[in-house]
Formats: C-alpha cells, sequence, structure tokens
C-alpha cells in the first residue's frame, strides 16, 4: 500500500505518463470512434428499436 500512495501522492508521475502518451501515441482516432467503425450497422427501418426513439 505504501508504494501506491508514493506512486499517487502528488499528479507528477500521472503527468510524465500523459507526456509519454501524448509524445509516443500512434492512433490519432479516439477509441470510441474506431470501435464504433468496426461494427457492421444497418439501419432497420422496421423495427421496435426505432420506435424507442
Amino acid at each position: 500500500m505504501k508504494q501506491l500512495n508514493d506512486q499517487y501522492k502528488n499528479s507528477s508521475n500521472l503527468d510524465i505518463r500523459i507526456n509519454i502518451h501524448a509524445l509516443y501515441s500512434t492512433n490519432k482516432k479516439d477509441w470510441f470512434s474506431w470501435l464504433f467503425e468496426q461494427f457492421e450497422i444497418q439501419e432497420v427501418e422496421d423495427c421496435w428499436f426505432n420506435e424507442l426513439y
């Protein structure tokens, strides 16, 4: 538990991790956009789900 407390006693370690991701991340598309594109969603005209909206 002490290691965990030391790791997060302030935001400096988190800032370092954020910097690393900003500098070296290769994916320019956010996770949710990419995930949505992976599904083949087809529009269905006669569907009970459409009535919810």
